[in-house]
């Protein structure tokens, strides 16, 4: 097996968007079927509730993608500055229209962990879906810490690798590289985040037909605000929220 390696995970994107998604990868990711259309609809539900108690006039977000989750962060404070930063040339070609031109948003094509960044540090760290494709989770998550001012927020959404859904033994590294929030909890710890929570994001059933999406979005709705101790293995995914020590 192949390590996993940032130009791996640029090579894998760079490619898809246009011989997987037709360069229409928004839709296609998300909205083409009803299984990842409930996808969709927990996460940003989801996205949605953990935003509502925080205010930030920065924010720095690894892996937007097209800016499906950024265009909340923004509607959420549309005057705040926000930094993005993505490894894919052509993730950042479907960049939403509505963030482009406006002056107080960047994006920046780099791999993160090579991305030097500038003297400054956020009221906000955001992040979906990115963390499990970086290679060194250590210094990742210390560039997070570097990133996030004291007192400051870290959201941090990622792939429960005990969700029933992982189970099968994957041969590539590119889906290999989901942290368990116990690892994930203490390597946060490790470089002075505190005030820890889990919550679950995608919950999903071993079936997927139409009974098992109602009940699934059932059992999502009971959970998503709740924080928990110990993540199920419906959860195909969970989110992170934490504060930096002041």
């Amino acid at each position: 097996m192949k390590d996993l390696t940032g130009e791996a995970v640029r090579a894998h994107y760079d490619t898809d968007i246009e011989s997987k998604y037709g360069n229409e990868y928004e839709f296609n990711r998300w909205f083409k079927q009803a299984r990842t259309w409930l996808d969709y609809y927990m996460t940003h539900r989801a996205i949605s509730h953990h935003l509502k108690s925080l205010s930030f006039n920065s924010c720095f977000e690894l892996g937007p993608g097209p800016g499906t989750w950024s265009k909340l962060l923004y509607r959420h404070n549309p005057n705040a500055q926000f930094d993005l930063l993505d490894i894919s040339d052509a993730m950042k070609q479907q960049f939403a229209l509505e963030m482009r031109a406006q002056s107080n948003v960047t994006y920046t094509v780099s791999d993160f962990l090579e991305y030097t960044p500038r003297e400054k540090q956020y009221d906000l760290f955001f992040s979906s879906r990115a963390l499990e494709y970086l290679p060194n989770k250590e210094e990742a998550v210390e560039k997070i810490a570097h990133l996030v001012k004291p007192g400051g927020t870290s959201i941090i959404i990622t792939k429960n690798p005990h969700a029933f859904t992982l189970r099968k033994k994957h041969t590539k590294a590119f889906h290999t590289g989901q942290l368990s929030t116990h690892n994930l909890t203490r390597l946060l710890n490790n470089v002075g985040f505190e005030n820890i929570e889990i919550y679950p994001v995608i919950v999903r059933l071993p079936l997927i037909d139409r009974l098992t999406l109602r009940l699934s979005r059932k059992l999502f709705e009971h959970l998503y605000t709740r924080p928990t101790s110990k993540l199920s293995s419906i959860a195909e995914s969970y989110c992170v929220i934490c504060k930096k020590k002041s």
